[in-house]
């Protein structure tokens, strides 16, 4: 009994956090060799990935960085989670309906250290208000994208939000306050009156996504990369009204 309960909590916990290590080899010709020998069974049954890719000597140290930094990413916390739809409500004024949302975000120490190494974050917010239909299928009648960029200044050390849709931009001295902002979302315009039957039943659908800008093409083409580090949650939804 002792050894099955062992057993299941080392397997909840390899699914939590992934192991391994990383060989990096400058080999001669300008080509980059890099091993990756991970221990999540599930995930990646104990294989090897070789990765060949030239690179240009002269960025030899910066790509050298990045890469190092990247495949630590990979083999430490690949199941971070750093954005959760908590909950939302809209309401009707003066003819358009907004929206509040909740949204946590919590930047585990992968996601901190690539912040904080020059990689920019793309926070996306997606959603769809949808006819909900008895007897027949269901009807999208309106979609809205509200996209923001973080990122970190190293001359001023402070992190910076844009709201890609406005152009605003807005600055914190502490990521706790940046990320505290970037949840709370208010009357954030959402669908107008004249595209709704008040004798109908809508619901809002609300799903968030965060990727990473400034990481090399060849390893966000690998399936881990897109897998884990760029992330996409479950959908959340409420009503549109009550």
């Amino acid at each position: 009994m002792g050894r099955d309960k062992r057993r299941k909590r080392d397997s909840v916990n390899s699914r939590k956090r992934l192991t391994g290590w990383v060989f990096l080899h400058i080999a001669p010709q300008n080509t980059v060799v890099i091993i990756l020998q991970t221990s999540n069974q599930e995930q990646f049954s104990n294989k090897l990935v070789l990765v060949k890719m030239k690179y240009n000597s002269n960025n030899s140290a910066k790509f050298t960085s990045t890469t190092i930094l990247i495949l630590l990413l990979m083999t430490d916390s690949l199941f971070a989670q750093p954005a959760t739809p908590i909950k939302g409500e809209s309401f009707l004024l003066n003819g358009v309906y907004y929206s509040n949302i909740d949204i946590e975000f919590e930047f585990k120490q992968e996601y901190l250290e690539a912040l904080n190494s020059g990689l920019v974050f793309d926070i996306d917010l997606d959603f769809l208000v949808v006819n909900i239909r008895q007897r027949r299928f269901n009807r999208e009648i309106g979609r809205l994208s509200q996209k923001y960029t973080l990122k970190y200044n190293a001359f001023t050390q402070r992190y910076t939000i844009m709201n890609v849709n406005t152009g605003r931009v807005i600055s914190h001295s502490t990521i706790g306050s940046a990320l505290q902002y970037l949840g709370s979302i208010r009357s954030l315009p959402t669908i107008d009156d004249s595209l709704i039957n008040i004798d109908q039943n809508y619901l809002v659908y609300l799903q968030v996504s965060t990727r990473a800008r400034g990481v090399p093409g060849w390893i966000k083409t690998l399936t881990f990369w897109r897998d884990h580090l760029d992330f996409v949650t479950d959908w959340i939804q409420w009503p549109l009204y009550d």
